[in-house]
């Protein structure tokens, strides 16, 4: 042990060592005083919430849990994400610093892809990856199309995404044809589940059935059904159209009110329309 002896003849134990040490405590004592001053005088964080629309910003503040005395340094932000993205309205969230007392929640809600009308059970909305929303039918654009089926089944709650092997494949209709364009999608009014197999596709204007199946090509079948609207609109317009038919590989079928005879309906051929 280290010792050194004083004026009055006794030895010290403070040696080298001990003076270290005790510098060491010092500074970190120093360091203490000095963060809980900066802790004192530090700017108060403000919340920006971007991207809500169906959602307020109050909810998102509420989710988040950032209390008032916050640092903007000491913000967790992973479990802030994590908290937000509780939320069933929610997709996704970004979280991230701005300084100098700036957090930004970047939200991307989970938007209505079709109201799903549920016979002697409660309507609901869902978004193109089935989960369904906690929004009451009138919170949803006019436009937004109905899944109908015609009988009731049952669906999850809010936050959940749903099961029903019919009811998806009718989603994923509607994300083809979503993809088409927005002015395309918001051409349709409802689908109907009644088929054993089949869908039917009803349009807005003169609700129009359009039938269809569920196939790996139906992206490809869509897009050839959407150059051929176009063009029977252009020739002879749509009011006279009985129905017309997308179940046949490389075809569509149209069958027209006023053609003669009434049974000979008008075959299209996908393949100079839109080669697959």
């Amino acid at each position: 042990m280290n010792a050194r002896a004083t004026k009055d003849g006794r030895r010290s134990l403070v040696g080298p060592a001990g003076v270290t040490l005790m510098l060491a405590i010092a500074c970190i004592a120093t360091l203490a005083v000095l963060a809980d001053q900066w802790h004192k005088h530090a700017v108060k964080v403000s919340v920006d919430v971007r991207g809500v629309h169906f959602l307020t910003d109050g909810e998102i503040l509420k989710a988040a849990g950032v209390p008032d005395t916050a640092v903007l340094a000491d913000i967790p932000l992973e479990q802030v994400r994590s908290r937000v993205e509780r939320l069933a309205l929610v997709r996704k969230a970004l979280v991230f610093r701005e300084p100098p007392s700036t957090l930004v929640v970047q939200v991307e809600e989970r938007m209505p892809l079709a109201l799903v009308v549920n016979a002697g059970e409660c309507d609901r909305v869902v978004d193109e990856e089935g989960y369904v929303l906690p929004l009451a039918p009138s919170a949803v654009p006019q436009t937004l199309p109905i899944i109908h089926a015609g009988y009731a089944f049952t669906l999850p709650p809010p936050g959940r995404p749903v099961s029903h092997r019919r009811l998806r494949e009718a989603l994923g209709m509607l994300r083809a044809i979503r993809c088409c364009g927005l002015e395309f999608y918001h051409l349709f009014s409802e689908i109907s589940l009644a088929g054993k197999k089949d869908f039917i596709l009803y349009t807005i204007d003169g609700g129009i059935p359009i039938y269809l199946r569920d196939t790996d090509r139906l992206p490809a079948v869509m897009r050839a059904f959407r150059t051929c609207w176009q063009i029977l609109a252009a020739e002879r317009g749509v009011e006279k159209l009985a129905y017309i038919d997308l179940r046949y590989r490389d075809q569509i079928v149209v069958r027209w009110l006023d053609s003669y005879p009434y049974d000979q309906p008008v075959v299209v051929d996908t393949t100079s329309i839109l080669p697959d």
